[in-house]
């Protein structure tokens, strides 16, 4: 099996479900510790798959095999522009 991004979220909600979620006699009851353990899982999943997305496509930005990703200085007025500029410039050669 490959490892994919399904497969690593797989195996961490597991272990996540293991060692940090509390038990359900725990969950019956209001308490601000195991609330707050709770929101520290989140956030610290948050801030760890941010950083990793962050991470991945700077360094896809610096890596020379994806530097001609498409991505073109020139904006789409000033391409239609010179388009413009070259067929009136065959339409003159034509006349």
């Amino acid at each position: 099996m490959t490892v994919s991004t399904i497969v690593m979220k797989f195996i961490l909600s597991g272990a996540e479900y293991a060692w940090v979620m509390p038990n359900g006699e725990t969950t019956k009851t209001l308490l601000a510790g195991w609330i707050g353990r709770i929101w520290l899982r989140n956030f610290l999943n948050s801030l760890i798959e941010a950083s990793g997305l962050h991470l991945w496509f700077y360094n896809m930005r610096l890596n020379p095999c994806f530097s001609h990703s498409g991505f073109e200085a020139v904006t789409a007025a000033e391409k239609n522009r010179l388009k413009a500029g070259k067929f009136l410039k065959e339409l003159d050669k034509l006349s």
